[in-house]
């Protein structure tokens, strides 16, 4: 889905490419390479990326459908790659936070895993 830039993310790009194409790509950068880009904010929109500079906090300020969880998850994803953060799960009580955080945080690493 294009943003309002008309910028697609690269793994919208890369799967809207012809099958052989695909194939010569691969094959030049290599399996891994491909699917780092495809991870990460490859996946991302240009507006769902974080602003420019280092910051420690940012706002998405968007309606259903933006991708706001998913920019989010991205974005906390290369914070704790990057190692040396602290990084909080923030829900209004506990029993929520298992029933709709954890959950959600375990189907994306089964995603990231299992490359879906």
């Amino acid at each position: 889905m294009a943003d309002a830039a008309g910028a697609v993310p690269f793994v919208e790009l890369f799967q809207s490419l012809p099958l052989a194409t695909r194939r010569r790509l691969v094959r030049r950068f290599g399996e891994d390479q491909v699917l780092a880009a495809m991870m990460g904010s490859g996946s991302l929109r240009t507006a769902q990326l974080p602003p420019p500079g280092n910051w420690g906090i940012w706002v998405i300020l968007a309606g259903r459908g933006f991708g706001k969880t998913h920019a989010g998850a991205e974005w906390v994803h290369g914070a704790a790659a990057a190692g040396g953060k602290r990084i909080a799960l923030v829900a209004p009580t506990l029993d929520v936070a298992r029933a709709v955080n954890v959950p959600l945080i375990a189907s994306n690493l089964q995603n990231r895993v299992s490359g879906a």
